[in-house]
């Protein structure tokens, strides 16, 4: 008896963690080779996920042949309106960092990155890529 309610409360609990997480995953198709911190990662399919159920700032981006980086965020609000789910990315010359993501309308997260010089920021632009939830 006593595991029968074990298995019924493991099956809860499971179903219940594995709800918070696809609530906040994210897919998302990169076509160029990009920084996230201190990590080059290589153009193709990602996901973007939290690390902690019950935590929404650590996050993890990883494709399906292991390349990955653990990534911490700030919360960040639109009080103009609903973006839609995407990545935002710094370009400079040839390079792209991993600036910002949104995994629904007004709930966005500004990755944590090292100081940028301001001559580096005045000489980039941002591109944004569509992503799926």
């Amino acid at each position: 008896m006593k595991l029968c309610k074990f298995a019924v409360c493991f099956v809860l609990f499971v179903g219940a963690c594995i709800q918070a997480h696809s609530q906040t995953q994210v897919r998302v198709n990169i076509p160029f080779d990009f920084t996230v911190g201190n990590h080059t990662l290589p153009a193709g399919q990602y996901e973007v996920s939290t690390v902690w159920s019950d935590n929404s700032a650590a996050w993890k981006i990883a494709d399906r042949q292991r390349h990955s980086a653990i990534l911490m965020t700030n919360e960040v609000s639109s009080p103009n309106g609903d973006h839609t789910c995407s990545l935002i990315f710094r370009r400079f010359g040839g390079e792209y960092a991993l600036v910002q993501f949104w995994t629904d309308g007004r709930e966005g997260h500004d990755v944590v990155r090292p100081k940028i010089a301001p001559t580096v920021i005045a000489q980039s632009d941002f591109v944004q890529i569509a992503a799926n939830r």
